[in-house]
């Protein structure tokens, strides 16, 4: 499927999309099958084009309506050739990856990863009173709700495009309920000898006619009456809305903001859904911004705002029209400059989850959170306040999407560290990493004289996604000649890291490691700050450096040998645990017990706690948690004066990962826990569980912070 840069000709493919997938699905009977896209020319360095979005849109959509269904979608940057096809043959197959780009050679996946939202204040980049705003698509719904919340903060002209006449009722009949209302209208209608059809549809004209009214009466008092002015337009006719914008320019010369807001849904499984409404919802959105981005161009738009959907980013079932519409706004926004799309869930009190069968669909089917109409205004005003439409916008989440987005393993896909791209070439790629306090809570469970502090093992977990990221589709077999050289603190009172992740391919080591084994330096570094301990005048500061193993196959894990027992020697305590310890460790990372030393032989079984937040875990590549208790091993022996030594690793020659996965999918695999061993004559450390190796480390230099008494059991070491 050719899926190049004309978007208005990908419309007539999406209907053949649609037709073609209906067709397959009403005779289909009972086996499945599965429906695959290969989409050529259809992504480049901003990601998908719109085009291409409006089919990967239709593949989410369906994926939810349809959950045995296998579905994927393979776009590249060039034309598909066979490796492009086997892609897609193994993602039917894996069934997780819905859709997967192939830029320059390489493989990604949209990643979804948290940040704050920034405080709703009144900020430079609101439209000034003295400005110009459109807004096309009418004023009702959330649309309206969002004025409203402007116009506490400035006063700006409004130029509203609306389709529908604004006109009160008959007789009185605005301030009877819409139900009512719709009735009366129908049967005098009808009493005049028109068809029932054409009853209905001039009694929902009029009642649109009279919505638009109250909302245009709504907003003058919010504005004053001078500053808002109305001009009829359907915004699927380029000529008309060509039409409208030249009588905006006729008054003002520049636009401050645009707003498209103009969205319909209804919400029909494929099978039932017909092609007028397919289309008609789908347009809406897709044909109204194309052409409004033709007629407001000259000159564009200061700042450029759509009303989406996170439909169009998780997809819901029945809306194969609506995801796909909201999925093209997005596309389009990263290639605007200055244009955000707004993916919100569902209004509760506004626009379409207002409406009682939509909300009752959604309900029912558990797709969507309801926010109410503050939520959803705080938001918007956040992001225009703050001016973060640099980007292509927010995606918000309730606790019915954190639980879709977990199930699909979509919100912690691989990368979840490489937050920011900064260049991407074959050899090398550089990323950026800003913490945050709400995005990377896990850290405040470990904290080194009494500061959150990044741990060395999730520096190694950052150094693997970079490393995967530059050479997708192979595993990680290790990591070597590892350094860390300044603590990474990721957020103080006075303010938050930017971690700069730097990989390049290291072809001179390859097979130094394990034979067949890629490798690929990591160095992770930061801007110096002008406070505290990472303060280097002239130089980045750079936290560590590493080298990065991958394998083109799983490794095959040894065998124990011998195969660990229950607590050796006397029982002793972590260290880390102790309230005094200089490295305090918490939460998660309070997760060994049944400690033990004898004949400089250390042990302790690792389990993750039940009460932990641990969702942060779960797109991480590497078992940081368990490689970080594994090297603690090291700490456990108890000196002549009963004191244990508390240290924070330096150098660490080798460290051997045997078993895939991340900490959670190693504590579902092994709910008994996993058998931590620490050598100290040989200086190696393993965590083993069920007669095998899961990971291994040894060459450890440590600086000592600090000691702590032993209360685990008698004083001394053995």
């Amino acid at each position: 499927m050719a899926a190049g840069s004309d978007d208005r000709g990908q419309h007539t493919l999406h209907d053949l999309l649609f037709v073609t997938t209906r067709t397959l699905h009403r005779t289909g009977g009972r086996d499945p099958g599965s429906l695959g896209m290969l989409l050529g020319r259809a992504a480049d360095r901003f990601g998908l084009r719109p085009g291409a979005a409006l089919h990967s849109g239709f593949l989410l959509a369906l994926a939810r309506e349809r959950p045995r269904l296998p579905v994927a979608a393979v776009a590249c940057d060039v034309a598909p050739d066979r490796s492009s096809w086997i892609r897609m043959e193994r993602a039917l197959t894996a069934g997780n990856t819905p859709l997967l780009l192939r830029l320059d050679g390489v493989d990604h996946q949209e990643v979804l990863y948290p940040v704050p939202l920034p405080p709703a204040g009144a900020g430079e980049c609101l439209p000034p009173s003295t400005g110009s705003v459109v807004v096309a698509g009418g004023t009702g719904g959330i649309v309206g709700s969002m004025l409203r919340a402007l116009a506490e903060r400035s006063r700006p002209t409004l130029w509203v495009l609306g389709s529908s006449t604004p006109e009160e009722l008959p007789n009185g009949w605005d301030a009877l309920p819409t139900a009512e209302a719709r009735r009366r209208l129908v049967r005098a209608t009808a009493a005049a000898g028109r068809p029932v059809r054409e009853a209905l549809a001039a009694a929902d004209r009029l009642l649109a006619g009279a919505r638009a009214q109250r909302a245009l009466t709504s907003l003058r008092g919010e504005f004053g009456e001078e500053n808002v002015h109305y001009l009829m337009c359907d915004l699927t006719d380029p000529e008309q809305v060509a039409a409208a914008a030249r009588a905006v320019y006729a008054v003002t010369p520049r636009i401050d903001l645009l707003v498209h807001g103009a969205g319909r849904s209804r919400p029909t499984l494929l099978e039932r859904k017909r092609f007028a409404d397919f289309s008609r919802i789908r347009d809406a959105k897709t044909l109204g911004l194309l052409n409004l981005a033709a007629a407001f161009d000259d000159p564009a738009p200061t700042r450029w705002l759509n009303i989406g959907s996170l439909s169009g980013v998780l997809g819901t079932a029945g809306d194969t029209d609506y995801t796909a519409a909201n999925a093209f706004l997005r596309a389009h926004s990263a290639r605007l400059p200055g244009s955000g799309t707004l993916s919100f869930t569902l209004w509760q009190d506004a626009g379409l989850g207002s409406e009682p069968l939509v909300k009752d669909y959604l309900r029912d089917r558990s797709e969507l959170t309801a926010i109410d109409e503050r939520e959803g205004r705080e938001q918007f005003l956040a992001e225009l306040a703050h001016g973060t439409l640099a980007e292509p916008g927010g995606v918000y989440l309730g606790r019915t999407e954190h639980r879709a987005f977990d199930g699909h393993r979509t919100l912690a896909a691989a990368g979840p560290y490489l937050r920011q791209r900064v260049e991407r070439h074959r050899d090398r790629a550089r990323w950026k990493c800003p913490f945050t306090l709400s995005a990377d809570a896990i850290f405040q469970h470990h904290l080194v004289n009494g500061r959150p502090t990044i741990p060395g093992t999730f520096l190694l977990e950052a150094a693997a996604q970079a490393a995967h990221e530059l050479l997708p589709g192979r595993f990680l077999a290790g990591f070597s000649a590892a350094g860390f050289t300044r603590f990474a603190v990721p957020y103080t009172k006075h303010g938050t890291l930017t971690l700069d992740i730097a990989a390049e391919l290291a072809q001179d080591l390859d097979g130094t490691f394990a034979p067949g084994a890629v490798c690929v330096r990591v160095v992770l570094t930061s801007a110096p700050r002008p406070f505290g301990q990472n303060r280097v005048d002239g130089e980045r500061v750079q936290h560590a450096e590493v080298l990065v193993h991958l394998l083109p196959e799983p490794r095959i894990p040894p065998s124990c040998c011998p195969p660990p027992g229950p607590v050796i020697g006397r029982a002793v305590s972590d260290p880390y645990h102790r309230p005094e310890s200089p490295v305090l460790l918490h939460g998660p990372f309070a997760n060994t017990s049944e400690c033990g030393y004898a004949e400089r032989r250390a042990n302790s079984v690792w389990r993750l706690p039940p009460d932990a937040e641990l969702r942060e875990l779960g797109g991480l590549a590497v078992p940081a948690l368990l490689l970080c208790a594994t090297l603690r091993t090291a700490a456990l022996r108890a000196g002549a004066d009963g004191r244990q030594e508390v240290f924070v690793p330096r150098r660490l020659a080798r460290v051997d990962v045997y078993a895939p996965g991340n900490d959670l999918d190693l504590a579902a695999a092994h709910p008994e826990g996993i058998h931590l061993v620490g050598n100290l004559s040989e200086g190696r450390f393993e965590a083993s569980a069920g007669g095998v190796v899961l990971l291994s480390a040894e060459g450890l230099d440590g600086v000592a912070l600090g000691t702590v008494a032993n209360v685990g059991g008698p004083e001394g070491a053995p």
